[in-house]
């Protein structure tokens, strides 16, 4: 072992325990020593905590800048998306605008890094780390005996217990001052003046309300945002026009490398995060707007192989169950159906297969065209994967037994004499949509010869075999949906059944349709 970090490898646990080990107790924000630790377990889970810290610190040479200029980079990567996908779609002076918002970003890094190289904070990091090994500091350990705090003249190194074993370790910045920004309204320059109060009333106020429901913060009832993200700074801010400030106040030391932790203010925006205050969305295209930013802040879009072949998409977001109570009503606005898991304190809402895609695609067409743009500018993979859900092809994203008509699924079931459709709504205005939607696709004539029946909890809507036999986009999924059965069915009588159906559907082309 060396005491020149630069050369240090490993360390001895042993003497992290020379360190002076005290329980803390808030003192405004942060914790300061109180009493003497006489608990050997509690010790030992404070030690498991250091070892980890310094461990990853030493792994990625904290104390360097190149994580400052790989920051840097990220900023710069976007810029220049920024410039390609914007520039010959919109004014120069809308262009011109995002990209002074990203340089009064970059300008300020180049300050923090300069702040990091020059005024010894590299070398205050050191020393702390090397204090921690050779058992020279004060360890105050948390109330809850969750996590640890090392003070130095101006950093913190906050330990903590994470979900799932998981472990956080934070530098804290002490004296790092931020800077306040002026941001530009570019919507305000690419719409016209008739359009824009709409805008501000039925599109905008819902992308906010997003964020604000999921990780966005409250500062004297002003919206904050605290972020590692470069495409959730920018997109924050430009939600808010005017002056938003902004402070790197922490670095987030990971197993995979270290990030930057923004802190952002919206100085003259008021918060929309408590609910009660303001209205719920009145419609499922203002819901579809607050899902977005709620799923980009808060969510996760994934797609995933079904049986190692299908693409199958998954939209989740997860919160608190005590919050589903606000959710709930605000879901209900849906005409796609989500499922609800509650695993504890935790509720998840999520959307599979065919209904994660009708979510996606409902969500490009909302979406104004300078918002879906930027998103595309700035690239955030939930973003990218939303795109790439929205053109899932339709033989591979249907559920089991299932086609797509006028937008939403309906089950093919299969009877001794006949074949028909049927969807179950959960309720009489979901049954309205249904039908508007089937209405704008294939007539009145069409709706007049469907079937609503109540079903206990749900309502079926029904559409029979002749309306099957007329439209020809129909019938194709159908005999698709039958002939897979086929193929699984092993009783000869039901094979004969279905046999005769398809031949019914499609008596010209028979049964090659199956092979």
């Amino acid at each position: 072992m060396s005491g020149v970090l630069g050369q240090l490898t490993e360390f001895s646990t042993g003497l992290l325990r020379a360190n002076h080990f005290c329980m803390g107790k808030r003192r405004g924000k942060r914790y300061v020593c109180g009493g003497d630790v006489s608990n050997p377990k509690v010790i030992d889970d404070a030690i498991e905590l250091l070892t980890e810290a310094i461990n990853r610190m030493l792994k990625w040479r904290v104390w360097n800048t190149w994580w400052i200029d790989g920051h840097r980079n990220e900023w710069l990567v976007i810029r220049k998306n920024i410039e390609e996908k914007l520039r010959d779609k919109y004014d120069d002076e809308v262009v011109n605008s995002v990209l002074k918002l990203v340089n009064e970003f970059t300008i300020y890094i180049g300050k923090f890094r300069k702040y990091w190289s020059e005024n010894t904070m590299w070398s205050e990091v050191k020393k702390m780390i090397d204090n921690l090994i050779y058992g020279k500091a004060e360890v105050i350990i948390w109330e809850n005996e969750n996590g640890v705090s090392v003070h130095s003249n101006y950093i913190t190194l906050n330990v903590s217990k994470a979900a799932e074993n998981g472990i956080t370790v934070q530098l804290i910045l002490k004296e790092f001052d931020g800077i306040t920004i002026n941001v530009p309204d570019v919507y305000i320059k690419t719409l016209k003046p008739e359009d824009y109060e709409k805008f501000i009333n039925e599109t905008l106020k819902w992308l906010k309300k997003g964020f604000a429901m999921t990780d966005e913060g409250v500062n004297e009832e002003k919206p904050i945002m605290v972020t590692t993200q470069v495409w959730q700074a920018i997109l924050w801010s430009l939600l808010y026009s005017g002056e938003v400030y902004i402070n790197i106040d922490a670095i987030n030391v990971n197993k995979e490398g270290i990030s930057v932790k923004w802190y952002l203010r919206a100085n003259g925006h008021n918060s929309l995060k408590t609910l009660e205050s303001d209205r719920k969305p009145s419609n499922e295209n203002e819901t579809i707007l607050l899902l977005l930013t709620a799923i980009l802040g808060d969510g996760y879009v994934i797609i995933t192989k079904y049986h190692g072949r299908y693409d199958t998409p998954v939209i989740s977001i997860t919160m608190k169950t005590e919050s589903f109570n606000k959710w709930e009503p605000i879901l209900s606005k849906l005409s796609i159906r989500w499922r609800k898991y509650q695993q504890g304190s935790k509720t998840e809402v999520m959307w599979r297969s065919g209904h994660a895609i009708d979510l996606t695609r409902v969500i490009l067409n909302v979406l104004p065209p300078i918002f879906k743009d930027m998103l595309d500018a700035l690239g955030p993979k939930k973003w990218v994967n939303m795109k790439k859900i929205a053109e899932i092809e339709l033989n591979w994203r249907l559920g089991k037994n299932k086609v797509l008509i006028a937008g939403y699924e309906f089950s093919v079931n299969v009877l001794k004499t006949t074949v028909r459709l049927r969807h179950l709504a959960k309720n009489k205005d979901e049954v309205d949509m249904i039908r508007k939607a089937l209405m704008k696709v294939y007539g009145d004539k069409f709706i007049s010869q469907t079937h609503i029946n109540g079903n206990g909890k749900y309502m079926e809507v029904i559409i029979p075999m002749r309306l099957i036999m007329k439209y020809n986009d129909i019938k194709m999924q159908v005999v698709q949906v039958l002939c897979k059965i086929l193929k699984k069915t092993k009783d000869e009588q039901k094979k004969q059944t279905i046999t005769n159906h398809i031949m019914k559907l499609i008596p010209t082309v028979s049964m090659t349709a199956c092979r």
